[in-house]
């Protein structure tokens, strides 16, 4: 084996270091193609926020004044989950009294419109006929219903809005072409001007989330997957900063989905449980009020049910 000259050696050098440079250069090229992939990602996973506004009250798609010398009341569930089938998160037979204890949630409270926060049907539930049948009977309750579609129900949700009759038209509004609503006060003569007390159900708990300009609600804001239970906050937080130029501290997020109790009055952000009978654990609703030009959202937390 010959020698190597020294110039020969600093050249070999110099070519292992430029062939190193190289590398790196492409492996930096390379990881900056992986991060901005990543990315990309993160942003498909919750959709721009197209946020439909709806001045309350409103009767069949029009602005009309409340006629009542009556406050102003919302009642908002989410995750019924009704189905005529066998399979589904909650017994099927409980359905009847979950529905009669929406009335009776409505007269207590004396409610002027109800918003459902996605999954009103289990998914599977494809029978029109069945889910026009639970639409008459929120109908016969007198009141409007504002329904979001959830991750269950999306599809089903916009069948129904497409069938239902004129009649049911007035009282039942699908909120299909947007992933969340956002709510604002109506300016009225016949609003309260100081908070009064709210009856409770049985084992009811009040939990106070303040009073805003506005609340937006969203089942999932359109991502299909599920939540392990360590998931759920930063799930909900995600949606909040994601699209935070439009969650200004004058605004309250809630949403459905975590099946979860999750309130955070701070962050201004939180998701209630299923209103179903059959749910194990923690049953909820909120509530919206219409209190000296602003809203007052509180969550009433069941302890118990029978």
């Amino acid at each position: 084996m010959g020698l190597v000259s020294t110039k020969e050696q600093q050249q070999k050098n110099t070519n292992t270091e430029y062939k190193t440079r190289e590398t790196r250069k492409e492996y930096e090229k390379k990881n900056e193609k992986e991060k901005e992939k990543e990315k990309e990602k993160k942003k498909k996973k919750i959709p721009k926020v197209n946020l439909q506004q709806i001045t309350l009250p409103v009767t069949n798609g029009k602005l009309e004044k409340l006629v009542t010398k009556t406050p102003w009341n919302a009642l908002v569930i989410t995750d019924l989950h009704f189905t005529n089938g066998e399979r589904c998160y909650f017994a099927t037979e409980r359905i009847p009294k979950t529905i009669e204890n929406i009335g009776e949630t409505i007269e207590k409270h004396n409610i002027q419109q109800v918003i459902i926060l996605g999954d009103l049907f289990h998914g599977g539930c494809d029978d029109l006929e069945y889910c026009g049948g639970i639409i008459q009977q929120f109908c016969d309750f007198g009141v409007p219903f504002y329904i979001i579609g959830g991750n269950h129900d999306r599809s089903v949700v916009k069948k129904l809005s497409e069938q239902i009759n004129e009649e049911q038209q007035k009282l039942c509004h699908f909120v299909t072409e947007s992933l969340f609503m956002e709510i604002e006060p109506l300016s009225s003569e016949e609003e309260l001007k100081e908070e009064t007390e709210i009856s409770l159900p049985e084992n009811g708990k009040l939990l106070d989330l303040g009073t805003y300009n506005k609340i937006v609600f969203s089942h999932d804001a359109g991502n299909n997957f599920w939540l392990k239970k360590e998931e759920t906050v930063p799930f909900i937080r995600s949606i909040r900063l994601q699209h935070k130029k439009y969650f200004d501290k004058k605004k309250f997020l809630l949403i459905g989905h975590t099946h979860s109790i999750q309130l955070f009055k701070e962050e201004l952000f939180g998701s209630i449980s299923p209103f179903h009978f059959g749910h194990i654990g923690f049953r909820s609703y909120g509530l919206v009020r219409q209190i000296n030009g602003k809203l007052k959202l509180d969550v009433i937390k069941m302890t118990n049910f029978k």
